[in-house]
């Protein structure tokens, strides 16, 4: 699935706001918009569209334990909330939560390791959730378009 939400949708131009403006999400999804051909507008009156990331959290808890009580698995968790307006202030996705989860094994004798693979699975996730994010706002856009 990876690569499609480029080539799906086509989406001219938004308006982008977060909660954390300079956050590695809002980075990473300006970068995939931009990629894809939409101009990102630098105000709200300017677009016919505004996506809002409403809230980015990132968690991660023992999943499971050895024998020794020591931790075996992690999971990563990263929830987002976004939600999508119309130029109106008609909102056309309402706040909308995505959540992602991973496994890893963790090895104590292998900090850099596991620290490492950490890292690139919560930069994957972000990846996995940018998709979804397009998929989800391009959807909308294309059905508003065709009514």
């Amino acid at each position: 699935m990876r690569g499609t939400a480029e080539s799906e949708f086509r989406i001219p131009a938004l308006y982008l706001t977060a909660e954390h403006t300079y956050g590695e999400l809002i980075r990473a999804l300006e970068r995939r918009l931009s990629s894809n051909g939409t101009e990102l507008v630098s105000s709200r009156d300017l677009a016919p569209w505004t996506v809002s990331l409403l809230a980015e959290r990132f968690s991660r808890r023992v999943a499971s334990t050895t024998r020794d009580i020591s931790v075996a698995k992690y999971e990563l968790i990263l929830q987002v909330h976004f939600s999508l307006a119309a130029q109106d202030g008609k909102l056309l996705i309402p706040p909308a939560s995505l959540i992602i989860e991973r496994l890893y094994d963790y090895d104590p004798s292998n900090l850099v390791g596991s620290d490492a693979e950490e890292e690139l699975l919560r930069q994957e996730m972000r990846t996995d959730i940018i998709d979804r994010i397009v998929r989800r706002i391009g959807t909308t856009i294309n059905s508003q378009a065709a009514t």
